[in-house]
């Protein structure tokens, strides 16, 4: 558990606080202002939302443990929910910059095929597209999503990982818990939900329906948190055979059984979406990985809080 006489979470904090003001702010922007109808929804729109979630509930967390004395934080925690909104933010930076790359090439494309050596009585409706498409790519260099601005936050992010990784914490009385609390095969099976959730994302487009832009928000999400999830799990197992802390224990079955049941909740809403996409002739193979990744979250929601049950009696 994180030591109180660290300052430094509240530095991070009021850090956090300055990140989400301008997420908001570039949020504002994207409803009000910035509107193009020609980009349709998009990649860079969905890790966008969950870049936001990231780094949100990162702050919301460090706030409540910075007012609340009651409350628990793990370094081990505190790191692994750093690391990733700092993963999610390189790859919406990557993703960012090959989403506009992919503009200026169709753009030029359409110049070339469609306006230059195609057929002259198309000349304005495709000149007014390529402006529009172009357009886009200005308003995201000069707004506060651009890459100059993702690269100050990662910045930001990098270095007070670093600080994060010397944090004090807490010297506790080392308790033994008897085996039949520990499930070493939990790990297997998390591991296994990586690869179904990984599975049931659509990795073939950039621009999307409204169901697909909502089906891919959904399936990268759950990937995304499917890989701290077995983090945490892999940590509990590996307190079997090491010395464990009563907060450590307690905080990463808590940890998990949030995550576990996120991912079920989550898992049971995407079915509902690819169902309903076999309804307007959009199904896929996707139903598969889903049905398995709805098993396997249950499982470890069963295990993981029964555990807890067990724990406070």
């Amino acid at each position: 558990m994180i030591d109180r006489d660290n300052n430094f979470i509240s530095k991070f904090v009021i850090v956090l606080s300055v990140i989400v003001f301008l997420e908001l702010i570039n949020i504002v922007m994207n409803l009000y202002v910035n509107i193009n109808d020609d980009i349709s929804y998009n990649v860079v729109d969905m890790l966008f939302i969950i870049k936001f979630i990231g780094i949100v509930t990162l702050f919301i967390s460090m706030y409540i443990w910075s007012r609340n004395k009651d409350n628990n934080l793990l370094k081990e925690q505190l790191l692994i929910h750093t690391k990733y909104v700092l993963m999610i933010s390189i790859f919406y930076f990557l993703i960012l910059y090959l989403f506009k790359y992919s503009i200026v090439l169709n753009a030029m494309d359409i110049l070339r095929n469609k306006m230059i050596e195609g057929n002259p009585a198309l000349l304005l409706n495709f000149s007014i597209y390529t402006y529009n498409t172009l357009k886009y790519v200005k308003g995201v260099f000069q707004s506060l999503n651009s890459e100059f601005i993702l690269m100050i936050e990662l910045l930001f992010i990098v270095w007070n990982l670093r600080n994060l990784m010397t944090l004090k914490t807490k010297k506790e009385d080392v308790v033994y818990y008897d085996s039949f609390l520990y499930n070493n095969n939990l790990k297997y099976f998390s591991l296994a939900l990586i690869l179904t959730s990984f599975l049931s994302i659509n990795l073939f487009k950039y621009e999307f329906e409204l169901i697909e832009a909502m089906m891919f928000l959904v399936s990268f999400f759950l990937f995304s948190i499917s890989i701290p999830l077995h983090s945490f799990i892999r940590d509990i197992s590996n307190m079997q055979r090491n010395k464990s802390t009563k907060s450590d224990f307690t905080t990463l079955h808590r940890l998990s059984s949030i995550l576990s049941l996120a991912i079920l909740v989550g898992a049971v809403i995407y079915l509902g979406l690819v169902l309903y996409g076999f309804t307007v002739g959009i199904g896929s193979y996707r139903i598969i990985p889903t049905f398995a990744s709805i098993a396997i979250s249950g499982f470890i929601s069963f295990n993981v809080m029964r555990t807890r049950r067990l724990l406070e009696e």
